[in-house]
């Protein structure tokens, strides 16, 4: 991006999907990308947040526009593989994964991104290396926070899911997963009350 203004746009639609608010995201990437319509970097954060509100056809779109305009950049990888994701196409998500972090190592995006194509394909081992991994080259990322909380809440480690899905919700206390997240840990715990109250506000946010 060249513009100061666009620049501008875009790193606001970073944050906002950060903190786990991909439609004023995507809103942001659409002011940003009225002025540099050609900006690979936008339509591959457009591409995840799209994904992100349930809308796969137009992040696949959206990815293969980041892709066509930069072939080699690392986001553009990343926006195809995480669409190959949700398409069930382990493979070319696989392919497209090691050509983002061959681009960018310490990416934690990509560490996630991988954390949950492990997950899918039933690699059980290889999964929180990545998402550690993730948290320690972005500590205050509420998204790695509730993504390594959600693994401990699977293998029902109730407290140290809750302590994780607390600090995100420090950081953003907006954040949609960490929300879901705090709610299915007071649900553990027999917190009927409090479960439903952060299901109430997960689904006012929208998508997480």
């Amino acid at each position: 991006l060249q513009d100061p203004q666009a620049q501008r746009w875009f790193a606001l639609a970073a944050d906002q999907s950060e903190r786990g608010e991909p439609l004023g995201a995507i809103e942001s990437l659409k002011r940003a990308l009225s002025i540099e319509p050609d900006a690979a970097h936008a339509h591959a954060l457009l591409a995840h947040c799209l994904l992100a509100s349930r809308r796969p056809h137009a992040a696949a779109h959206e990815a293969a526009i980041a892709l066509n305009l930069a072939p080699s950049e690392g986001s553009s990888h990343f926006a195809m593989a995480v669409v190959c994701l949700a398409q069930r196409d382990w493979r070319r998500a696989a392919v497209h994964l090691d050509l983002a972090q061959a681009d960018d190592p310490e990416d934690p995006n990509v560490r996630r991104a991988r954390a949950q194509l492990f997950e899918l394909t039933g690699q059980q081992k290889r999964i929180r290396p990545e998402l550690e991994a993730a948290l320690t080259l972005e500590p205050d990322s509420p998204t790695s926070l509730a993504a390594l909380g959600s693994y401990h809440l699977g293998r029902g480690e109730v407290p140290r899911a809750k302590e994780l899905a607390l600090q995100a919700l420090q950081i953003a206390p907006q954040h949609g997963t960490a929300l879901v997240l705090m709610g299915h840990t007071l649900l553990r715990e027999g917190e009927t009350a409090g479960a439903q109250e952060h299901a109430v506000w997960a689904l006012r946010i929208g998508p997480p």
